[in-house]
Order: C-alpha cells, then sequence, then structure tokens
C-alpha cells in the first residue's frame, strides 16, 4: 500500500513537473515575442525620429525662405503705393486741365451767344448788319480773339509744365509700373500663401509624428509596466491554483489575506486517500515565499528547484531569474 502511494506520489509530482515545464516554455516563448514587439518598437521610434528630423529641416528651410520673401514683398508694396500716389497725382492735375478748358469753352460760347444775339437785335430794329458800330464787331471780336489765345497759351503752358515734369511720361511709366508691380505683388502674394501652407502642413505632419513617437514610447512603457516581481508572483499563483485543483484542494485564496486551508486539520484527499497535513507545514500568505506548498506536500521537482534558486533567501526576487522584457 505504502509503495502504491509513492508510485502515485510521483505519477503526480511528474504530471505537475511537466505542467510547469510547459508554463515555463510559455513564459520564454511570451518574453521571445515581447523581445520582438521592444525590437519593432525601437525600430519604429527610430524610423519616425529620422522622419521628424527632415521634416524640421525642411519647415526650417522654408521659415527662411519666408524671411527672404517678405522685405521683398514689403519692397513691392511700398513701390506699388508710391506708383498708385504718382498716378493720383497725375490723375488730379489731368481733372483740373479738363475743368479749365471746360470754363474757357463756356466762357467762349457765351461771347458767341451774345455776338449773334446783337447781330440779331440789329437785324430786328431793321438795321443791315454792315451797319453795326464797328467798334463793338472789333472789341467783341478782339475778346473772343484774346480768349483763344488765353485758352491755348494755358492749355500750352499747362503741356510743357507737364512734359517739363515728365509727368506724361511718369504717367504712362507709371500705368506700366503699376500693371507689372501688381503683377509681381501677386505673385509674390501667392508664393507667400503658399509658402504657408507648405509650412503648416508640415507641422501638422511633424505633430502627428510627434504624437505617434510618444504612442510608441508609451506602448514600449507598458511591457515594462509590471514590476518583474509582481509577474513571477503571477505565474507562482497561478501554477499553484492549479495544482490545489487537480489535488482537490478546499477553493481558497492562494495569494490574499486568508490562510491557505481553512483548517489545519482539515483532511486532504488525493486519489481517495485522505491524509492531514501539520499545522506547522502550512503557512499563511503573509509568510508565502513560492516554496512553502510544494514543500509542506513533499515534492521535489526541477520546478521547485527553480523556484528555490528564483527566490533569494530573504524572498526577494533574484535580477538574473527575472523574464526581461526587452
Amino acid at each position: 500500500m505504502h509503495y502504491l502511494k509513492s508510485e502515485r506520489d510521483d505519477m503526480e509530482s511528474n504530471k505537475v513537473s511537466a505542467d510547469y515545464k510547459v508554463e515555463i516554455a510559455s513564459s520564454d516563448q511570451e518574453r521571445t515575442t515581447l523581445q520582438l514587439a521592444n525590437h519593432e518598437l525601437t525600430s519604429t521610434i527610430s524610423r519616425l525620429k529620422a522622419e521628424l528630423s527632415g521634416l524640421e529641416e525642411e519647415a526650417q528651410r522654408y521659415k527662411q525662405k519666408c524671411l527672404i520673401l517678405e522685405p521683398k514683398l514689403l519692397e513691392t508694396e511700398a513701390k506699388l503705393n508710391k506708383s498708385k500716389e504718382s498716378l493720383i497725382t497725375h490723375d488730379d492735375i489731368q481733372d483740373r486741365l479738363n475743368k479749365r478748358n471746360l470754363d474757357l469753352e463756356l466762357e467762349l460760347s457765351e461771347l458767341k451767344n451774345m455776338l449773334t444775339r446783337m447781330e440779331g437785335n440789329a437785324a430786328a430794329h431793321g438795321l443791315e448788319s454792315s451797319k453795326i458800330d464797328n467798334l463793338t464787331r472789333a472789341e467783341l471780336n478782339r475778346t473772343m480773339t484774346e480768349w483763344s489765345v488765353r485758352l491755348q497759351n494755358l492749355l500750352d503752358n499747362e503741356r510743357s509744365k507737364l512734359k517739363s515734369d515728365g509727368s506724361s511720361e511718369l504717367t504712362e511709366n507709371s500705368r506700366l509700373k503699376v500693371v507689372e508691380l501688381e503683377s509681381k505683388l501677386k505673385h509674390e502674394q501667392l508664393m507667400h500663401t503658399v509658402t504657408k501652407n507648405q509650412l503648416r502642413s508640415l507641422e501638422e505632419e511633424n505633430m502627428k509624428l510627434r504624437k505617434r513617437l510618444l504612442q510608441s514610447k508609451g506602448n514600449k512603457k507598458v511591457f515594462s509596466s509590471k514590476s518583474k516581481e509582481e509577474m513571477i508572483r503571477e505565474q507562482i499563483m497561478q501554477s499553484e491554483m492549479r495544482v490545489a485543483a487537480q489535488m482537490g484542494l478546499p477553493s481558497t485564496r492562494l495569494l490574499g489575506t486568508t490562510s491557505l486551508l481553512t483548517s489545519a486539520h482539515s483532511p486532504l484527499t488525493l486519489n481517495n486517500s485522505t491524509f492531514r497535513l501539520s499545522p506547522s507545514k502550512l503557512n499563511t500568505v503573509d509568510n508565502f515565499n513560492g516554496k512553502s506548498l510544494l514543500g509542506s506536500l513533499g515534492f521535489t521537482s526541477p520546478l521547485q528547484d527553480r523556484l528555490n534558486n528564483t527566490l533569494s533567501p530573504d524572498n526577494s526576487l533574484r535580477d538574473d531569474e527575472i523574464p526581461s522584457h526587452g
């Protein structure tokens, strides 16, 4: 009977050892997966940094181009304003000349009308036009001639004045220059707008790359957020819970504030065989160090040896046995 019981214990131990080996292989596979993910994230971060650096250089070039174009734009606007002022001055002079010409023409028309009325009055009184007072006719003719001469002299003076000032050429040149400057200003404004749009798009792309970089760094931190000790304790807890379920232990919390079993004298049943654990072999969770349950049940396996080597005498974790996440 004792031999059968020992053989059963060995079989259970081998089964538990196989489960732990599978668990260890799964942990190693998970560690390999995490290392690959870490490598991919590192490559992505390096690539994003290179792209970000290139975009920042391009944005800097566009900023310098904007700084170079702004003085030219201001100079072009100043030339355009000056040409517009010259054109306004020329238009004012032309308006004044036209107004004077119109006034003189009105006065000349009044004199002609006066002469016509005088001839009509003379005809109404039965007088022949040849008998009109020669002095009056001579005076009227002289006045009309004088006004015509004055008008012509005034126009000639204004024209000569404009020619001496170069206003006529200035007007034509100003018109051409205004057209040229306006087209140039439109071109500069268009280039400025395009440059600003490109700079804005580069800044938006720069912000997107920064967000992606921060997200990549955040994802990388998630893999290393758990402490190494907590991960080992979680693995131990899951393994102990599976052992307890396979051995038919009462449903108790293995990691918490309760004790391992509800009673130190409660019977333990293994394959229809009942035996009791002594209270000295039962440890509470506060004193749980990863090897109490296996030790109390008398199991010795490669997994227990690994746990013994993993946990240092002061219940702390050895750094060389902690799973790495890259």
